[in-house]
């Protein structure tokens, strides 16, 4: 995408091999007061999110709204990895049924919707989130993640979402 002159990027430094807690970020120079002038600092994700709350309000939760259309769509075959009271504000991390997450999330590339399914993933690794199975889950259940988040509330993206799990449900891969 442009660059905006109202965007800030943040790079996570811990996957890029940098310790934890050191990143960088990339904006216009309107921004450049937030931060001191040099690249990584300890701390930065504290500094970060501290100045970006304090910069500009924080957006309208949607996430139940959204859960709630999704369980509309798909019933049983949608749940969570974790209670919405504990996620961060529009973002979801789905569960859907006995799928492995990867054929969902390459459906979902088609109509230019982007998830991961967790840190392996995102680095190219056919291994499930190694999170989830810290937290007990098979390599099977841990499969079925979709983390997604979102800036606004559109039917649309989740009815899309919805229609694609149910095609793969149907073809049985």
């Amino acid at each position: 995408p442009t660059l905006q002159k109202n965007m800030i990027f943040l790079c996570d430094g811990e996957s890029l091999g940098f310790l934890r807690g050191y990143g960088m970020y990339f904006s216009y120079a309107k921004y450049h007061h937030i931060f001191p002038p040099i690249r990584y600092i300890d701390g930065f994700y504290t500094a970060f999110l501290q100045a970006i709350h304090s910069y500009q309000p924080s957006p309208k939760d949607y996430k139940n709204q959204a859960y709630a259309l999704l369980q509309d769509l798909l019933g049983h075959h949608i749940n969570l990895f974790a209670p919405l009271s504990s996620c961060f504000t529009n973002s979801l991390p789905l569960r859907f049924d006995q799928i492995k997450a990867r054929l969902l999330l390459q459906s979902l590339y088609l109509d230019e919707i982007s998830a991961i399914n967790g840190q392996e993933c995102l680095f190219g690794f056919n291994s499930p989130s190694f999170v989830l199975k810290e937290m007990g889950y098979s390599d099977l259940q841990s499969r079925e993640l979709i983390s997604i988040s979102f800036e606004n509330f559109d039917p649309q993206l989740f009815e899309t979402l919805a229609k694609h799990y149910l095609q793969i449900k149907a073809l049985e891969i």
